[in-house]
């Protein structure tokens, strides 16, 4: 049953039902499911509050509500069109009943899908306050909030389990539901404005964060991955001039996002998201480094940071986590900063001349300065005690912990291997020196395995699983690991921010098959060890590409010709998409 189904038949279907008193209909989840009286107050209910439980919001109003709204709406549409843009097609507007909005039958749809699925896939395995309830309530007294959310869940039920990068023919922007998305886009826009320009600024920041989130998502469901980058930074902007949030770092010059262990406000919920938002710029977004360093106490320097040796949960080892990957992005960009320097003259386009200045990162000399030096051993030292730490812990949890705990924890150790692999190969100018990961290489595969089996995702902000298997992907050259590694990508049907799993097994399948070509591969020669990848078929890094002819991409492969000159050599293929 679909969500408009739904939310027709809360409205109207009442004829079979036994009459109990005057209990309402339309109070919080929380009281309806417990079966007492709501009082109803916004954004959350009193009872629940009073009682220590948590409120999960309303219902969206009952169609006969709707009827006394339209009544209204000649009144209320001159003041409403000032904070809407003008060209936009009149749709039934956002008016307050009672305190609670009244919305169209297609808002109420979007809003509906967003309620039941969105809000809870997007935090992915972690439990998360801000998307399973504090979206939702802001949504009766944010209308900024409310239409981005609507955005979000209609693209989210139009293209759930689809890679948008893999369309051949791009997503048609006339067709209903996209339009109609892109119309609440601009609708929560011209709200957002209004909001920012107003005599209210309780709660000022919040908003402009949380409408830059759901602006996120919706650019992710398009495979719009410009438009992640451009909010994003409109997000961390907003961020860097909050005084509680950052703190201005006395040994780099910059300022730091202070990670705090108690997320206990809505900005340090919000501002734990936008700090590891901001690794995959990196990845995406063509920065070399992220744009703000994370901080875990605006106390403590920077030399003083140190792992501890147990974590005390989960969420402690993740926090770390983050700290770690935010510290090894910033030494890796200061590598590529350096490299830049030395590929300027390079011809071709930027993907070549991105993948010319990785592969130059890992020669770059740095032997003549102690501090950067230092702070690439430092972190892949924290790297290492952070496993041993995350070990202890999961060693002395082992019989008492939860089904949920023991997936978060297998997560956990997938992204480690991540930031870990990259920071212990940067430096290394050959791959066959990748084989001694061959053995992590099949537990990382065989922990997503178990991972994903029963997640039932299928759109996360954040990535989970996917970076660890690329990279296997990549650099795995044992047969059987790689083919697991390239299946799972291609089975997997949640797309982790902007990383979708069916593009990357494509274009990693597609190295795999130019390298092992190099390689000698025939019918009557497969490779099944990676013994048989000798170096000179093997490329140190590779960058996916646009290509000019239509329902096509291009790989950029990059090596070292050790087996002669030893100079930086580009290589370029092209391959077939398909969907």
């Amino acid at each position: 049953m679909d969500a408009l189904s739904t939310v027709t038949m809360t409205g109207l279907s009442t004829s079979n039902r036994k009459k109990r008193g005057s209990r309402s209909r339309t109070g919080c989840w929380t009281c309806r499911i417990r079966k007492v009286k709501c009082d109803e107050a916004r954004p959350i209910c009193q009872r629940c509050f009073a009682t220590g439980r948590r409120c999960d919001g309303y219902e969206l109003q009952p169609v006969e509500v709707r009827e006394v709204a339209r009544k209204t709406e000649r009144q209320l549409r001159s003041k409403t069109l000032e904070h809407s843009d003008s060209n936009m097609p009149q749709l039934e507007l956002l008016q307050n009943i009672g305190g609670s909005p009244c919305i169209s039958v297609s808002e109420a749809r979007g809003l509906e899908f967003f309620r039941r699925n969105t809000s809870r896939e997007a935090p992915g395995l972690y439990e998360s306050d801000l998307w399973r309830n504090l979206i939702l309530q802001l949504c009766h007294t944010e209308p900024a909030i409310l239409h981005a959310a609507v955005a979000v869940g209609t693209l989210h039920a139009r293209y759930r389990g689809i890679s948008p990068s893999l369309q051949l023919q791009p997503f048609n922007i006339f067709e209903g539901q996209h339009v109609f998305a892109i119309r609440q886009y601009v609708k929560a826009l011209g709200y957002l404005r209004h909001r920012l320009s107003s005599q209210d600024t309780s709660s000022i920041a919040e908003v402009a964060l949380i409408c830059c989130l759901l602006f996120m998502c919706l650019e992710m469901l398009q495979g719009n991955r410009v438009g992640v980058m451009a909010h994003l930074r409109t997000g961390l902007r907003v961020l860097s001039g909050i005084p509680s949030q950052v703190d201005h770092n006395y040994e780099t010059g910059g300022i730091s996002l202070v990670v705090k262990e108690r997320a206990d406000s809505l900005l340090d919920q919000l501002a734990a998201i936008f700090g590891r938002l901001d690794l995959e710029s990196t990845t995406f977004g063509g920065e070399r480094a992220p744009a703000l360093r994370l901080s875990l106490n605006s106390r403590v320097p920077e030399s003083g940071f140190s792992i501890p040796t147990i974590f005390s949960g989960l969420e402690k080892a993740k926090m770390y986590l983050d700290i770690l990957c935010n510290k090894a992005l910033h030494v890796r960009g200061e590598l590529l900063r350096r490299a830049a320097d030395e590929v300027e003259e390079e011809k071709g386009d930027w993907a070549t001349k991105y993948c010319f200045e990785h592969t130059t990162s890992r020669t770059v000399n740095i032997e003549g300065d102690p501090i950067l030096k230092g702070q690439l051993g430092k972190v892949q030292v924290d790297l290492t005690l952070w496993l041993t730490a995350f070990k202890s812990y999961t060693a002395l949890r082992a019989d008492t912990q939860t089904t949920i705990e023991v997936k978060l924890a297998m997560l956990l150790e997938i992204q480690h291997f991540f930031i870990f692999f990259q920071l212990a190969t940067c430096r290394q100018t050959t791959e066959v020196s990748c084989d001694r990961f061959n053995a992590l290489f099949q537990r990382i595969v065989s922990l997503v395995a178990d991972v994903g089996s029963t997640s039932g995702l299928t759109f996360t902000i954040e990535p989970g699983v996917i970076p660890s298997l690329y990279l296997i992907a990549l650099k795995c050259r044992d047969s059987r690991t790689r083919r697991q590694a390239i299946s799972l990508l291609y089975n997997r049907s949640c797309q982790e921010g902007m990383w979708e799993g069916k593009l990357i097994a494509k274009f990693t399948d597609e190295v795999m098959d130019w390298e092992e070509t190099l390689a000698g591969k025939c019918p009557e020669n497969p490779v099944t060890s990676s013994k048989q990848v000798s170096e000179a078929a093997r490329f140190c890094d590779v960058t996916l590409a646009a290509s000019e002819n239509p329902g096509r991409g291009r790989i950029i492969g990059a090596r070292y010709l050790h087996e002669c000159s030893r100079e930086l050599a580009i290589y370029e293929r092209e391959f077939l998409i398909e969907n």
